[in-house]
């Protein structure tokens, strides 16, 4: 009989999504992060980080971890800089970051981005560890456009 053990190949990757395309200054927007662990083998004291721009204020976030996983910090705010994360082969972490859009119009851009990244020892694939999500501030404030809000393809009258 002969064993082939494969090395094991630690690789966290993450994403983001606020699920908008647009939305009104002054708005709320929830910013879902998901770090899951793609390698073969448990990873452990990782950290993961997102800058909150000054497009955005007042942001807060939490963490739930799946069942053989866990958080560095259940909550925070202001930045997530959250290390000591641990994710199980096959599991995932999930953040949440809610947040309002800046209503000055001194800001200076329309253009919201969001980046995100995790790091973790011996990580086999650096291509998976950043992501970033873009979202449009549409351009009235009182609620002109289509859905009130700034929903994107809402439709109306």
């Amino acid at each position: 009989n002969v064993t082939i053990n494969a090395p094991l190949l630690p690789d966290l990757a993450i994403a983001i999504d606020d699920g908008r395309t647009y939305v009104q200054f002054g708005k709320a927007l929830d910013y879902t992060i998901l770090v899951s662990n793609v390698g073969n083998t448990n990873v452990s004291g990782a950290s993961v980080d997102v800058v909150i721009p000054a497009t955005l204020t007042g942001a807060t976030w939490t963490c739930v971890a799946d069942a053989h996983s866990t958080c560095g910090s259940a909550s925070g705010s202001g930045d997530l800089h959250d290390t000591g994360v641990s994710v199980a082969q096959g599991e995932s972490v999930t953040y949440t970051i809610h947040a309002t859009v800046n209503d000055d119009p001194l800001s200076g851009t329309d253009q919201i981005v969001v980046a995100a990244s995790v790091t973790a020892s011996g990580d086999t694939d650096s291509s998976n560890d950043h992501a970033s999500d873009t979202t449009t501030a549409v351009i009235f404030r009182d609620g002109f456009e289509v859905g009130g809000d700034g929903a994107e393809n809402a439709s109306g009258p």
